[in-house]
């Protein structure tokens, strides 16, 4: 009976001697069957089985269960093309990760040999040659940064970034922030205070990330500040038991239009400023995607000539924590109801 609604494309009416006698319906003792093919476009990818109703099943019942075949097979299908699309999307983000990978092993190298080579206890260079040498080393440390953020990024697209949880002394991780952008920070004549309320909320985090969120947030309000402005970091008790951090610059500001451009992958601000302090454009991605992962979010308040403050708010706890592992991919071709009580499912791959 499936066969023929397969082949014919067609609804299948079964009485009782034919389920009998049809293998499949056999296996669940139905008495009468209705058989609706699931048709996308002109291609049949699976059947709706309905058994066991009292008298049989009227032919309005056929156009009814048709009607609901039609709309079961256009959700498989595009459940099947989004399922293709995240496959193609893990195999980018781990090709990616391998290139980067294999990219990194001889930066390593090179950026060891510019160092021994800049170092006057091992070698005295002219200010020519010094100079050349400290422009490969600093292009060959921006090249890093790019390979590790491609690589965050492709872990944050294909898994969790977030791994180890523990709870997060903000005082401290921002210290260690600062110790990131702190040669940053004195080369612009950036002053960078920090205020903390006593009476924040301890939370769950993973440290790392978070400092690593604190880093890209202090190196762009270092990047687009003009010469001598300050620069705040400040945490404080936030909504749901949750922490609030923020970093507030008095730089050029970001104009309304351009608020959404920020949190989107390999996108930058198209100004004189952002192409003059470069980058990959996914430090503020990658950051809203460490923020998310716990449970929390991030948004920007600015305005044009007056500057930007960037603030995120942790839950007490990391969501991610909680969160049930990915459920089991499923596909089943074949449905039965049974309209008695008596019939069971069965699933055919």
């Amino acid at each position: 009976v499936n066969g023929r609604a397969c082949t014919d494309g067609t609804p299948q009416l079964v009485n009782e001697a034919q389920a009998h006698a049809d293998e499949t319906l056999a296996l669940v003792e139905a008495q009468n069957a209705l058989v609706v093919p699931l048709l996308s476009g002109e291609r049949v990818i699976g059947t709706i089985d309905v058994v066991d109703r009292a008298g049989g099943f009227p032919a309005e019942h056929a156009e009814l269960l048709s009607l609901f075949a039609a709309q079961a097979a256009n959700a498989i299908t595009n459940a099947r093309a989004y399922q293709k699309a995240r496959e193609l999307d893990r195999m980018k983000s781990e090709f990616v990760a391998v290139v980067s990978h294999e990219v990194r092993t001889p930066l390593t190298s090179i950026k060891g040999s510019l160092e021994l080579l800049t170092d006057p206890k091992y070698f005295e260079l002219p200010p020519q040659s010094r100079e050349l040498l400290e422009i490969c080393e600093t292009n060959a440390e921006r090249l890093a940064i790019l390979i590790n953020d491609i690589l965050d990024f492709s872990k944050l697209e294909s898994s969790r970034l977030s791994s180890h949880f523990a709870p997060l002394d903000a005082a401290q991780a921002i210290e260690d922030a600062l110790g990131q952008v702190r040669a940053l920070a004195a080369k612009a004549s950036i002053e960078i205070t920090v205020e903390i309320d006593p009476a924040g909320p301890a939370v769950v985090a993973d440290v790392k990330r978070i400092g690593q969120v604190l880093t890209n947030l202090l190196s762009n309000a270092i990047k687009f500040s003009a010469p001598g402005q300050p620069v705040v970091v400040r945490v404080s008790p936030g909504e749901d038991r949750g922490l609030l951090i923020s970093v507030t610059d008095r730089g050029q500001g970001i104009a309304a239009a351009d608020v959404p451009k920020l949190f989107q992958k390999f996108r930058q601000l198209d100004s004189s400023a952002t192409r003059r302090v470069g980058g990959t454009g996914l430090g503020l991605v990658i950051s809203k995607g460490i923020v998310e992962e716990h449970g929390g979010r991030i948004w920007v308040e600015s305005e044009l000539g007056r500057g930007s403050t960037f603030t995120f708010w942790l839950p007490e706890r990391a969501a991610c924590l909680d969160s049930p592992p990915p459920a089991a991919d499923y596909e089943a071709d074949e449905l039965f109801i049974s309209s008695g009580g008596a019939g069971r499912p069965i699933k055919r791959a």
